[in-house]
């Protein structure tokens, strides 16, 4: 996700017909934030990873509102080919269902840092909440054929003692069934806990994720629970593919469709008043 940063607070938005990041954020406002991929930043690899623990807000009651503050966001935004697209109405009505926003505001509580290739902090251990059952462990299939198109090492993330989630960087690899881990943390058995792959290119030229949902049996090894996001497709996401114009174009209907189920206005897609 990338990151808005306000004066006390980091802020994030996610879409409106994809809300699962702003639904998790209300059920439960303990929230954590990695940075640790320096593309398409002014950071570079020599930066040391950096875990922001903190309380989620979701701002989800002013559509319109958080709609005029996304297109500002992009309008000012480094991703040229996304800002001058928006400079368009007509391409800004086209992309509706993507700019309609969540936004999710999150005000720090505890900032961690270490240095890339070495272990975060030894009290950032994964729990197993007393209401948490791990699954059986699945066979993850074409998946694990994939996962050398994923060079950058994976996102560990789990739930720590404090009840907010943690995460750091990995190494990976699929070997009888699991995934074994080095850099991992200290962890309970059946801690629950999921893998992120992703591939960034330039600057949001294209991008690709998904996340492997399980539990950890041991400091080196994760389970497999469940694959979320996976689709078995190449790096072809990004801006001006074939795929994302699709995606766009579905947004739009879906988008148009939530709104008059739940009686709400069909928003403009459009900047702020003082960017107009």
């Amino acid at each position: 996700m990338t990151p808005s940063f306000m004066d006390t607070k980091i802020a994030f938005a996610t879409g409106y017909v994809y809300p699962s990041k702003a639904i998790n954020a209300k059920r439960n406002r303990n929230v954590a934030v990695l940075f640790s991929d320096p593309t398409a930043s002014d950071r570079t690899e020599a930066d040391p990873l950096t875990l922001v623990q903190g309380t989620a807000e979701v701002l989800d009651d002013d559509l319109q509102r958080n709609t005029e503050r996304y297109v500002d966001e992009l309008l000012a935004s480094d991703i040229r080919v996304m800002a001058l697209a928006l400079r368009s109405p007509w391409i800004r009505n086209l992309m509706i269902g993507y700019l309609c926003r969540i936004w999710i505001e999150v005000s720090p509580v505890r900032e961690m840092h270490w240095d890339r290739g070495t272990e975060p902090p030894h009290d950032l251990k994964a729990t197993k909440p007393p209401q948490f059952t791990p699954a059986a462990s699945i066979a993850i299939g074409q998946v694990a054929s994939w996962l050398p198109r994923y060079s950058r090492p994976p996102v560990l993330s789990f739930v720590t003692e404090s009840g907010h989630p943690a995460a750091t960087r990995v190494a990976a690899t699929h070997e009888n069934g699991a995934m074994r881990l080095e850099g991992g943390v200290d962890a309970d058995e059946g801690a629950p806990a999921c893998l992120t792959f992703h591939r960034l290119a330039g600057n949001y030229s294209s991008f690709d994720t998904f996340i492997i949902r399980g539990h950890l049996e041991s400091r080196t090894t994760f389970a497999p629970e469940k694959v979320v996001g996976f689709v078995g497709s190449r790096d072809d996401r990004g801006v001006g593919t074939l795929k994302s114009l699709r995606m766009v174009n579905s947004w739009r209907g879906q988008l148009k469709r939530k709104l008059a189920a739940e009686g709400k206005p069909m928003v403009v897609a459009r900047p702020s008043a003082r960017n107009r």
